[in-house]
């Protein structure tokens, strides 16, 4: 009995060893590695598989090995999401949607109690507490939806390098978004407009804007140089963004964005005749011309302000006594148009800049009920040499 409880005591002081560690299967299938501390404590890594969770195991032993301190077991969610912001998230997106990310992670999660809460023990009940709080505090549905999308990507990335177990904000159920209705154009409404801003100092980027189908910020980006008026094409490679009131020039928003199209000849005849007013336009201004090469500037070559470009186009449809829309809905209304003449809807896609057919599917194809109706009429063409079709029982 004595040499056994000895054998007991030696492989429990051989499990406590600093630097070892174990690995096993919880009962809901995910892997978990446990390392010993210098101190006694032990660390937890989750995976998915067993590979995944030894791989963090040999990379913890190293680290220890070498004297590096391991992530804290008592991380809190708020010292994650700020570790997560200056870490990933301010290299990997936008400076502007950086703002966002602070904006929102600042302003509605770490100030509430779930910041407190350690990174491994906040479960989906504290999440689901978080947004009915946010709700009472007269927060949208739709900002809501996107503070839980960020919430969500610093989770990920903390699951990915084994601080948690799982990502407790996928278990729970986003709120209920209205989607805004997305009004198209028919031929006839796109002839209107048209004709009723043909006046208009700012003509030229409205028609572009409907024709092309680029986003505002694309538009305002777009530099002579991107443009070949010989063969109409045209090559997205930055984009216009207002940032502490100066504005940068950043890539397209998705390598998808950065793509080249051709225009119709009627807009390069548009584009043509814009280029020699703003040649005349920088004659006349002389040495005080900013010649950045924008297609569309300002009164001295520099670039145009986005919320400028907006209210001018809205002031412009009252002018004309057009019903108020947004400029966004200039895109909206290329996509409708394309559709309606019976462009492919992948070629739509590419136009357009969309990262997925399904979003050019699901955005436009309800706005054009003449496809179906073509549709029907393809089918009868098929069916009618089908002999006695009608006699069929």
């Amino acid at each position: 009995m004595q040499n056994l409880a000895g054998r007991d005591r030696e492989r429990k002081r051989r499990r406590n060893a600093w630097g070892e560690g174990t690995i096993f299967r919880r009962k809901d299938g995910r892997w978990i590695a446990r390392v010993t501390l210098p101190d006694g404590g032990r660390r937890e890594f989750y995976g998915r598989t067993q590979a995944a969770v030894q791989a963090k195991l040999v990379k913890a032993r190293s680290d220890l090995q070498r004297g590096l301190p391991l992530p804290s077991a008592r991380m809190t969610l708020g010292a994650w999401l700020a570790e997560w912001l200056e870490s990933v998230a301010r290299a990997s997106v936008r400076p502007s949607t950086f703002r966002t990310y602070e904006g929102y992670v600042g302003n509605r999660v770490l100030s509430q109690r779930i910041s407190r809460l350690g990174l491994t023990r906040v479960g989906p009940v504290d999440f689901d507490r978080l947004f009915a709080d946010l709700r009472e505090k007269g927060l949208s549905p739709r900002t809501i939806e996107q503070i839980r999308a960020i919430v969500r990507r610093a989770l990920e990335v903390a699951l990915k390098r084994g601080l948690v177990g799982r990502n407790a904000v996928k278990l729970t159920d986003p709120p209920r978004v209205e989607r805004r209705e997305v009004v198209g154009l028919s031929p006839q409404d796109a002839r209107q407009l048209l004709g009723a801003l043909k006046n208009e100092p700012r003509y030229a980027l409205y028609a572009v804007a409907l024709a092309s189908g680029l986003r505002l910020g694309e538009l305002l980006g777009l530099r002579w140089k991107d443009v070949d008026l010989d063969t109409g094409t045209v090559h997205v490679r930055q984009a216009a963004q207002r940032m502490d009131r100066t504005t940068q020039f950043v890539e397209p928003k998705t390598r998808r964005s950065r793509r080249q199209f051709t225009l119709p000849a009627s807009m390069v005849a548009v584009l043509r005749g814009h280029r020699v007013r703003q040649n005349e336009q920088r004659l006349a201004i002389g040495r005080a011309w900013q010649d950045m090469g924008l297609v569309f500037s300002n009164e001295i070559g520099g670039p145009l302000v986005g919320t400028t470009v907006t209210n001018g186009f809205h002031a412009a449809l009252a002018r004309a006594g057009l019903p108020r829309m947004r400029f966004h809905d200039l895109r909206h209304g290329t996509a409708s148009l394309l559709l309606a003449e019976g462009v492919p809807s992948r070629v739509v896609m590419e136009r357009l800049g969309h990262s997925t057919i399904a979003l050019t599917l699901g955005t436009y194809t309800h706005l054009i009920p003449a496809l179906d109706q073509d549709a029907a009429e393809r089918l009868d063409r098929v069916f009618e040499v089908v002999p006695d079709l009608q006699g069929v029982k």
